[in-house]
């Protein structure tokens, strides 16, 4: 599974993980966008990294956990690249917009390597 299509599927988890029966009851709780919320759950719109960090911070979990696919052992949502070639390989594929969202997210993972 690709992480486009596990971000949807690990939203929805967290939402049932925390207590939410649906989609708009988390709109209710937390007052985010309709769209944005819809979107995400339903996989219609790949969300920016600041708005994965805002739906973390209101269902408490981090951003690290939201993307922990190797602890996740009910879904699978892992996925090879082969080492740093493979890796290359998929960035040079990403548009202009998906590179510097690639690039926000290695620069938020090594600032939260550093706290820790």
């Amino acid at each position: 599974m690709s992480i486009s299509a596990g971000i949807p599927k690990r939203f929805n988890e967290l939402l049932e993980k925390k207590g939410y029966d649906k989609p708009s009851d988390f709109v209710k709780q937390t007052g985010m966008p309709k769209t944005t919320v819809y979107g995400l759950a339903k996989g219609k719109t790949s969300p920016r990294v600041d708005t994965i960090e805002m739906i973390c911070d209101k269902l408490g979990v981090s951003f690290l956990e939201f993307f922990d696919y190797v602890k996740d052992k009910k879904a699978d949502y892992s996925f090879s690249m082969d080492g740093a070639q493979g890796f290359l390989e998929i960035y040079n594929d990403l548009n202009t917009g998906e590179k510097e969202q690639l690039e926000t997210f290695a620069r938020f993972l090594l600032s939260e390597r550093r706290k820790a």
